[in-house]
C-alpha cells in the first residue's frame, strides 16, 4: 500500500467495535470498515472476506489447558468474558447462539469491548472466553487457545465495508489489497456459518 499511494496516510482506527464502524461509514467519518456481519444498514456495500472458526480461550492454569481441543461442554460452568451485549456484538451473538446449540448460557462475569482487553482479563485468571481464531495473534502471557471440536466449531465472518456509490482509486486499491493479503493467508478449518437465532440488532466485532 505505501509502495503504490507514497503520499498517503492510512489512519487505522483499531478496537472500533461494527457498530461504531457502521455509524462512521454512514456519516463519513471513516471510508472503510474491517467489521463482523450481519450489518443491517442502508447504503454500505458489505464483502465478507473469510470466516474464521471460535476458539476457547483459557488461563494457562487452567485444568483444561492441557486437553488439545476442547467440547464446548466443557465450559458449561465456567464464568465467562465476553463481548458486548448492549448492543449486542457480532462475536457476543454468536458465542450466545453456540452455546444455547450445546444446551446451556454462558455464565458472563464480565463484559469488554477490546479483543486486547477480553484476554488480559482471561490471562489474569477472571474466566474464559470464545472469540475469532485471529485472536491467537494478539501475545498475551498466561493464556493459551484451543481449538473447539464437534458441532460447536460456530464460524464468525470478516467482511470489508464501504458506502455505496462510486469507488475512488485510492479506496479500490485499499479494497484490493486487503482482498489480496487475505487471501494470501491459511484459511481456517471450515464450521458452520453462525446465523443469529434473533432479529439482528446493530452489532460489532
Amino acid at each position: 500500500m505505501p509502495q503504490r499511494f507514497p503520499n498517503v496516510t492510512l489512519e487505522v482506527r483499531s478496537e472500533m467495535l461494527t457498530p461504531a464502524q457502521v455509524g462512521g461509514l454512514l456519516e463519513g467519518s471513516i471510508t472503510v470498515g474491517l467489521l463482523r456481519p450481519p450489518v443491517a444498514a442502508d447504503g454500505l456495500v458489505v464483502e465478507v472476506l473469510r470466516h474464521e472458526p471460535l476458539v476457547a480461550l483459557l488461563p494457562v492454569t487452567h485444568p483444561l489447558a492441557t486437553q488439545i481441543n476442547l467440547e464446548l461442554t466443557d465450559l458449561r460452568e465456567e464464568p465467562f468474558i465476553g463481548y458486548p451485549s448492549s448492543p449486542p456484538s457480532s462475536v457476543y451473538l454468536a458465542v450466545t447462539s453456540v452455546c444455547r446449540q450445546a444446551g446451556f448460557s454462558p455464565q458472563v462475569r464480565q463484559e469488554v469491548a477490546e479483543t486486547s482487553s477480553l484476554v488480559a482479563l482471561v490471562a489474569a485468571g477472571l474466566g474464559v472466553a470464545l472469540a475469532p481464531a485471529s485472536v491467537r495473534h494478539l501475545r498475551i502471557n498466561g493464556v493459551t487457545h484451543r481449538p473447539l471440536r464437534g458441532p460447536a466449531q460456530a464460524t464468525v465472518p470478516l467482511a470489508v465495508a464501504y458506502q455505496k456509490g462510486p469507488v475512488s482509486p485510492l479506496v479500490r486499491g485499499y479494497l484490493e489489497t486487503t482482498r489480496a493479503v487475505l487471501s494470501s493467508q491459511k484459511q481456517p478449518s471450515p464450521g458452520p456459518s453462525f446465523r443469529p437465532e434473533e432479529p439482528f440488532l446493530p452489532d460489532s466485532i
